[in-house]
């Protein structure tokens, strides 16, 4: 006999519903965690941290007698008063004005990326792109360990996969666009600095000097990402967690992520590619911030790497020679976007190209350079390096499943579902249906940018 239930509003299709989102969201969940959470130095706390802070104790009244004379109030005090009070909610405004969540590109940073003659078109047709049921996260790629690919074997004459190439300065910025003329991807390229070569040279030394101070586990230096080391910083939400935190390091690794994020190279490198997506995808970058805006005020423990930068986590990838092997990262929003820097000492013509694998398009990614991609949906990797050569990199991205928390109201899937009568589920059935179209509805139009709209 079947099991019955008495609550009218019970629908066991969105209890499955609710399965598969939790399933969907915490399995890829792994996309940048690169770092064995079983490990001391770089772990999820056993512990969360409670999320209200403790309300304050009530004072005491004061009982004593009030004087008999009051004495009249000064005007100027009170005028030094006012202004004091006006100061402070100037820098208070301003302070909200430089939140990453608030920032807009500038006319002429939009012009410099938007007017580029160059651009690259693809065939790819990204509403047909792999991703979870949810729309929160994509699908893994995972066939086994993959060898790194060297450049011969993916361009040329005699290559096995005969993909396309793409020269590239690192300087200008070239868009990707799909079969649609929608921006999926942008080769960053640099800012107009002079001084950007000792910017990124400063990372990378700083990245070289700091390998040798860590004691890196098993997982950190081996993983599917490919064989080098590598520590995630930032916000993180999964494995067990019942709300978001910021990845927890102890020891040596916590001071040298320290040091990393608060240098200026990193600081630079951060904002660079934040306001390139803000330039490029204003819609998608909209979306991030009201999702980034709410989490953060939703929790007064959650602390961003970068505050000038839109991405919630980062990964500091050490090397000496870090060339990924074919993978997506099915954990981040797969519509989202994910900055990669490529930094080091290497020839950017023989070596440590971006591989775009759904694309068939091998391109040149020099040092100091920047490329934001949808990582959770192309599978992406690098050609290998010559002996001798060092390749460093660092990664920004978001989780997927921290737009689900803020859409779920700041509550695990199952709780979210679990309350809602049967109208809301048909309504939230709809939205869950939708959201992979509303996502790519978010990327730019070549067309569009060309008109200066």
């Amino acid at each position: 006999m079947p099991a019955m239930s008495s609550d009218p509003d019970f629908s066991f299709s969105c209890l499955v519903h609710d399965c598969v989102d939790h399933e969907e969201i915490l399995d890829p969940l792994d996309a940048y965690d690169l770092n064995d959470l079983n490990d001391p130095l770089s772990s999820v706390p056993t512990t969360p941290h409670p999320t209200p802070p403790h309300s304050p104790k009530l004072g005491t009244f004061d009982t004593s007698p009030l004087p008999t004379t009051l004495n009249p109030p000064n005007p100027r005090n009170h005028q030094k008063k006012q202004s004091h009070v006006n100061r402070k909610k100037q820098q208070a405004k301003k302070r909200e004005s430089n939140k990453p969540y608030n920032y807009q590109a500038r006319a002429n940073t939009k012009r410099k990326h938007q007017t580029q003659p160059e651009e690259i078109r693809t065939v790819y047709a990204t509403q047909k792109a792999p991703v979870a049921s949810s729309g929160y996260v994509g699908k893994r790629f995972d066939e086994g360990w993959k060898r790194p690919v060297a450049l011969r074997d993916l361009v040329g004459p005699n290559s096995w996969y005969g993909f396309d190439y793409k020269p590239w300065s690192g300087r200008e910025a070239i868009p990707v666009a799909d079969d649609k003329g929608r921006v999926i991807a942008v080769l960053a390229g640099q800012p107009e600095d002079p001084d950007w070569e000792s910017v990124h040279t400063s990372a990378s030394n700083l990245l070289d000097q700091s390998r040798g101070k860590c004691t890196f586990s098993q997982k950190q230096r081996k993983h599917r990402r490919g064989r080098y080391s590598a520590l995630s910083a930032g916000i993180s939400f999964g494995r067990g967690q019942t709300f978001p935190q910021n990845l927890h390091h102890e020891g040596t690794a916590a001071q040298v992520l320290a040091t990393l994020i608060n240098h200026i190279a990193f600081i630079r490198l951060a904002g660079f590619a934040s306001g390139v997506f803000a330039a490029w995808a204003p819609s998608l970058f909209q979306y991030y911030a009201m999702h980034l805006r709410a989490l953060l005020l939703s929790n007064d423990n959650l602390i961003l790497n970068f505050t000038n930068s839109i991405f919630s986590a980062c990964t500091f990838n050490f090397g000496p020679k870090t060339v990924t092997v074919e993978h997506t990262d099915s954990g981040n929003l797969p519509f989202g976007w994910c900055a990669i820097t490529a930094l080091g000492r290497f020839n950017p013509k023989k070596g440590g190209h971006l591989i775009l694998w759904d694309l068939k398009l091998v391109i040149e990614f020099p040092p100091g350079s920047t490329i934001l991609i949808p990582s959770a949906m192309l599978r992406h990797s690098n050609t290998t390096i010559d002996p001798g050569e060092m390749r460093y990199s660092f990664t920004q991205y978001t989780a997927g499943g921290l737009f689900c928390w803020v859409d779920h109201g700041f509550q695990l899937s199952e709780d979210y579902w679990r309350q809602l009568n049967s109208v809301e589920r048909d309504a939230a059935l709809r939205t869950r249906a939708g959201r992979w179209e509303m996502g790519l509805g978010l990327y730019s139009k070549l067309s569009v940018l060309k008109e200066g709209k």
